[in-house]
C-alpha cells in the first residue's frame, strides 16, 4: 500500500476518523491494530520478519552487540545476498536502524527499560515504514502514552499531507518522465543536456523524498505522534556539511549519534577525523543501496565534507560572512550535489561512469 495511493488516503482517513471518535484509553490499541493491518496487508514476509525483529530487539534490548549483529546481518541479507524469492520488507532499512538506536540507549543508560506492547507500537507504526522518517523512541512513547489530537495536530497534519501530495504528484512524478533517460546514460547526448537533466533529477529526488516524508509526518499528526522532519531547504545550504545537517535529517541524525561519535568524533586526531567522515558517509551509501555505484556516491559526499573540513582548518574561518559568499558557497554545494547524484539515479557504477563522461564530454 504506497503512502502516495489513493487506498492509503482512504486507509488513513477512516483510521484517523475512528480514532477521533475513540475514548483515550481505546486509541493506542486501535493505532495498533490499524499498524498490524497495515503490513498484514504488505504481505506475510513482511509481516513476520517484523514480528522477529521485534521480539529479538525486546529480549536482547540489554546485549547491544549481540541485537547489532542480527540485525546488520537481516539488513545485509535481505540488501546483498537475497535472491529475490522473498521480497525485501517494507522499511526494513528504517526500522534496523531504529531498533539499534533503541538498544545502544539502553546500553549507554540515556533510556528506560522499553516493554513488549511499547516496541511492538514503535516498529511496526505504519505512517513512518515506507520512507521514514527514522524515529526515536524516546519521543515516540512519550506522544503515545498521551493519545489526545489536538486541534494544531489535525490542522498541521492535513498541512503536511497537502504539501506531501502535492510535492510527491505535482513535481516529483511530472518529472520523472523528464529523467528517466538517465536510467539508459548511452542515450546522453552532450554535457549540456545531461547537466539539465541531473537538475532536473536534483529537483524530482527532493520532491519525491520530502514528499513521502511530508505525507508520513501529516499521517502520524492525525493521530498525535510527532516524527522528525527530514529535509530543511538543503538545495539552499552554502556548504557541503550544512546540506547533510539539512538533508535528510533522521539518518544524518542517527548516522552522528551512533557511528561518528562511537568512532572518535571530533575527539581524535585530525586524520583519524576525515576517516570517521569517510566511513560515516560510505555507510550512509551503502544504506541507501546495494551496489558499487552507491557505495561510491557515498564516499563521493565523504571526499566532499573532508574537503570542506581541509577548507576550514586551512582559511575557511578567515572569509568574511556576507551575503555573496553565501551565494557562491550555495551554488559551489548545489552543483558539487547535483553532479554527486549521476552516481546515485543509476543501478550500476558503470551506468553512472556513462552520465558523468556525457556530463564532461569526456
Amino acid at each position: 500500500m504506497p503512502i502516495n495511493s489513493s487506498l492509503y488516503l482512504f486507509f488513513l482517513g477512516c483510521g484517523a476518523l475512528v480514532h477521533q471518535l475513540l475514548p483515550l484509553q481505546h486509541r493506542r490499541v486501535w493505532l495498533l491494530l490499524l499498524s498490524l493491518m497495515f503490513y498484514a496487508y504488505a504481505g506475510t514476509s513482511s509481516f513476520i520478519i517484523f514480528i522477529g525483529i521485534t521480539l529479538v530487539t525486546f529480549f536482547f534490548q540489554e546485549y547491544l552487540w549481540l541485537t547489532v549483529i542480527l540485525l546488520v546481518a537481516l539488513l545485509g541479507y535481505f540488501k546483498y545476498i537475497s535472491t529475490g524469492q522473498i521480497l525485501f520488507p517494507l522499511g526494513l532499512s528504517y526500522v534496523v536502524f531504529e531498533c539499534i538506536h533503541l538498544v545502544a540507549d539502553r546500553k549507554r543508560g540515556a533510556l528506560n527499560h522499553v516493554s513488549l506492547y511499547e516496541l511492538v507500537q514503535f516498529t511496526f507504526f505504519f505512517p513512518a515504514r515506507s520512507a521514514g522518517p527514522i524515529k526515536r523512541i524516546e519521543d515516540f512513547r512519550e506522544d503515545l502514552a498521551n493519545s489526545s489530537v489536538t486541534k494544531e495536530h489535525l490542522a498541521y497534519g492535513l498541512f503536511f499531507l497537502i504539501l506531501g501530495y502535492a510535492q510527491k504528484t505535482i513535481i516529483a512524478d511530472s518529472l520523472t518522465g523528464v529523467t528517466d533517460i538517465l536510467g539508459t546514460p548511452d542515450q546522453l547526448r552532450g554535457s549540456l543536456d545531461t547537466l539539465l537533466l541531473l537538475y532536473a533529477y536534483s529537483i524530482r529526488i527532493y520532491a519525491d523524498f520530502a514528499g513521502l516524508t511530508s505525507i508520513a509526518i501529516g499521517s502520524a499528526l492525525l493521530f498525535g505522534i510527532r516524527v522528525p522532519k527530514n529535509f530543511h531547504y538543503p538545495y539552499l545550504q552554502p556548504n557541503i556539511a550544512r546540506f547533510w545537517r539539512s538533508w535528510h535529517m533522521s539518518l544524518s541524525d542517527w548516522a552522528r549519534d551512533y557511528i561518528y561519535i562511537p568512532l572518535g568524533g571530533n575527539r581524535v586526531s585530525y586524520l583519524r577525523n576525515l576517516l570517521n567522515l569517510m566511513i560515516v558517509m560510505l555507510a550512509i551509501g551503502l544504506w541507501h543501496g546495494s551496489t558499487l555505484n552507491f557505495a561510491a556516491w557515498g564516499l563521493y559526499q565523504g571526499v566532499g565534507l573532508c574537503i570542506h573540513r581541509i577548507w576550514l582548518s586551512a582559511i575557511g574561518t578567515r572569509i568574511p560572512h556576507t551575503w555573496w559568499t553565501y551565494a557562491l558557497g550555495m551554488l559551489l554545494t548545489f552543483h558539487f550535489v547535483t553532479v554527486g547524484w549521476a552516481l546515485f539515479v543509476t543501478t550500476s557504477l558503470t551506468d553512472s561512469m556513462y552520465i558523468l563522461s556525457a556530463l564532461f564530454s569526456l
